[in-house]
């Protein structure tokens, strides 16, 4: 509307009186009872959420809407939200919006058991809308004389914005092939839009001739879960 977004992601406490959030504030050497609603309780609760989220992740998030969308849309109990079904945003004379079952445009997804969202928001079955880049698609370490280490290593990067992209969320990797490639990774847990980790190869040979593996790193990433490239040596 007039080039501004206007429709509701979640709903939180409206009213400083239909229930209403009470507090004490110390004033004069006294102290006062009062009740607070909308937006100045609503969005810094929203804020303390989100840090719950990310001390679980591990990491900033980005922008969470997309996110909120895709597994309040899977299932909204799951997600942890309550669906709110009843009453409308009528407001001073001027018809609004009514709730119901389902995303509506009076209470969005609905109000949010925060323990439940927390969980459901890190699981890393949710598929993220973002991609992953990774700096090399295969390894060669040459020729590396039996008995001596060389060591490499490829980059991932969540390609998503910065701005409104969203996170990633890293299982860990495998490698499979030749006992003479060992694997180490930071992709571990969430990873920021333009914010990387990387898979760290090393090629130790035991016996003169060519050694093959495959890396896989998996993740939720739209183009995942997994994220495979070769490594090849050769013990001389």
């Amino acid at each position: 509307m007039n080039n501004w977004r206007s429709q509701p992601d979640v709903a939180s406490i409206a009213s400083p009186k239909f229930p209403g959030s009470f507090f004490y504030s110390h004033t004069d050497g006294m102290l006062v009872l009062g009740a607070i609603g909308g937006t100045s309780i609503s969005t810094p609760m929203w804020a303390g959420i989100v840090k719950l989220v990310e001390q679980k992740a591990g990491s900033r998030l980005g922008a969470i809407n997309s996110r909120i969308y895709r597994i309040a849309g899977a299932g909204q109990s799951n997600a942890g939200f309550y669906d709110v079904t009843t009453g409308n945003k009528t407001f001073n004379h001027v018809s609004g919006f009514n709730a119901a079952t389902g995303y509506d445009l009076a209470t969005g997804w609905g109000t949010v058991d925060i323990a439940r969202f927390v969980s459901a928001y890190t699981q890393s079955d949710a598929r993220s809308s973002a991609s992953v880049a990774m700096s090399r698609t295969s390894l060669s370490f040459g020729k590396t004389r039996v008995g001596s280490r060389k060591q490499k290593t490829v980059t991932l990067t969540n390609s998503a914005s910065k701005k409104s992209g969203e996170s990633v969320i890293f299982s860990g990797g495998s490698i499979s092939g030749s006992p003479a490639f060992s694997l180490s990774t930071t992709c571990n847990g969430t990873v920021a839009p333009k914010q990387k980790c990387s898979a760290t190869l090393s090629f130790a040979p035991t016996a003169p001739g060519a050694q093959t593996a495959t890396v896989t790193i998996t993740s939720n990433a739209s183009n995942g879960p997994n994220h495979t490239f070769t490594v090849s040596g050769t013990g001389k």
